[in-house]
């Protein structure tokens, strides 16, 4: 069964047609980076995917179920994608706003059970996040408040995990423990899917690649096929040259 598959989906926003005759498909769980120029249709493809835009057109499946037949809770068992720009008027604990996460498996005037401690005390674990719990989110450098949102998302026991740029704002430190994070959830079963922008993180941490233009697939597969200099100077308008397994890119011909 795959893990996910579009076909022909066609999606924007008012009269914008963002993302244009899209297929694509996740064989088997990796970590795929989702790269393109701005305006190709990443975060659109994000949205599509988490159920909060509908498609125009085509079909979205989810481990062999179509989209829009997923309940609101089933699909946040599901999948759980992390958007950038998330604000919160309340100072929770990290332990409180951790908890959010294990509200798809909650009953009707049912509280925190002992299951939900155990799962959180496993994520926390595996997020290096346990010494923070009694923070509040206001006091958290931006590395940490990332590294709280993933585990956040992981209570929610999905099986799929998407973010939206998430090294955008981080020190190059914080890069590394997240993407090492990620790749290490990728490498235990988790099918990871992050819209990133830096090239040369996306070929050092994923293994898989989907590479956009102007709302289309243009590429999709291993991660260095997918970012050859060939494929990159086409799609982001650059000179790129591979030098000692990473890119170096330069202004095309012409171009200031």
């Amino acid at each position: 069964m795959k893990v996910i598959e579009v076909e022909g989906v066609e999606a924007g926003y008012g009269r914008e047609k963002v993302l244009r005759d899209f297929s694509w498909t996740v064989e088997r769980p990796a970590f795929w980076a989702v790269l393109g120029p701005n305006g190709s249709g990443k975060t659109t493809l994000l949205r599509v995917l988490m159920g909060a835009l509908k498609p125009w057109k085509g079909r979205v499946r989810i481990q062999g179920k179509e989209l829009s037949s997923y309940g609101r809770r089933e699909l946040a068992r599901t999948i759980a994608v992390l958007l950038q720009g998330e604000f919160f008027p309340v100072d929770f604990t990290v332990e409180e706003y951790l908890l959010l996460g294990r509200y798809p498996y909650l009953r009707l005037f049912s509280g925190i059970d002992s299951r939900d401690r155990e799962v959180l005390e496993r994520v926390c674990e595996l997020t290096d996040t346990c010494d923070l719990r009694k923070k509040g989110l206001f006091s958290l450098s931006s590395g940490e408040f990332q590294r709280v949102r993933v585990a956040r998302a992981l209570l929610q026991e999905p099986s799929i995990l998407a973010l939206d740029e998430p090294t955008v704002h981080l020190d190059v430190d914080h890069v590394f423990s997240l993407m090492g994070l990620l790749r290490n959830l990728a490498q235990s079963g988790l099918t990871v899917i992050a819209v990133l922008h830096d090239l040369n993180i996306a070929l050092d941490y994923a293994d898989m690649g989907l590479l956009l233009e102007r709302g289309r697939a243009r590429v999709s597969g291993n991660i260095r096929e997918v970012l050859s200099p060939e494929n990159v100077s086409e799609v982001f308008r650059v000179r790129a040259h591979l030098r000692n397994g990473h890119l170096k890119l330069e202004p095309a011909q012409g171009r200031p």
